[in-house]
């Protein structure tokens, strides 16, 4: 029975820290069980995902799946680990090679169609795995938060089924392109607001409160 390890983020206000995503197929009737502090949001990832897996064109294991989120003592929150798990999944059932995404993190919600949206938390992730000297594997729609830290290596992706043609051929895939336009940090010239907002912050409620009062005068 195969062990797999995927790593993802945990956003915490603008900092962060590394999850662990171990999966193991294990024989049974087919269910999920996420353990290691999650919230509800992500409790729910257990359909979401096998949604996203089975419309993406993959079967998913007929066996009962342990999806473990490392170190359990640290709380989990929200749907950012949806593509780590499902990766991890497939990766246990020897559908793919977890090496591809060795040493860097990945992150975003998957649709049930298994696209992939996008999610807050992307800046600090960026900036984790920026002092890191990792790469970030994340939702196309929340590359161009990612883009705004210098020297991120990015690689986004639409959708799981193309997060899994990079799995099985990393050396034939062609990654989207992040449009110049999207770029944080490049907003033209006739757009002086940089298209930057609080949801890229997770948290730190106070201190947007006061910011907003701030703002107001």
């Amino acid at each position: 029975m195969n062990l797999s390890r995927i790593a993802t983020f945990a956003p915490l206000g603008m900092d962060g820290a590394r999850v662990d995503v171990e999966s193991q197929v294990i024989p049974g009737k087919a269910r999920i069980s996420i353990v290691g502090l999650p919230d509800g949001v992500l409790k729910e990832a257990r359909d979401r995902v096998r949604c996203a897996i089975e419309n993406s064109g993959f079967g998913f294991p007929k066996a009962d799946v342990v999806v473990n989120l490392s170190p359990a003592a640290l709380p989990k929150t929200g749907s950012g680990f949806d593509l780590a798990i499902a990766l991890s999944i497939l990766a246990a059932a020897g559908l793919i090679s977890a090496d591809p995404f060795s040493g860097g993190v990945v992150i975003g919600e998957l649709g049930l169609d298994g696209t992939l949206r996008a999610i807050p938390g992307a800046l600090a992730a960026a900036t984790y795995t920026r002092e890191r000297r990792c790469r970030l594997f994340l939702p196309l729609r929340s590359a161009r938060a990612a883009v705004a830290v210098p020297e991120v290596s990015v690689l986004p992706f639409r959708s799981l089924y193309e997060a899994v043609r990079f799995a099985r051929a990393p050396g034939e895939f062609s990654p989207a392109e992040i449009p110049a336009e999207e770029r944080v940090g490049q907003s033209r010239s006739d757009d002086a607001h940089a298209p930057v907002d609080f949801g890229d912050v997770i948290g730190q409620h106070g201190a947007k409160r006061a910011l907003e009062i701030c703002a107001a005068g």
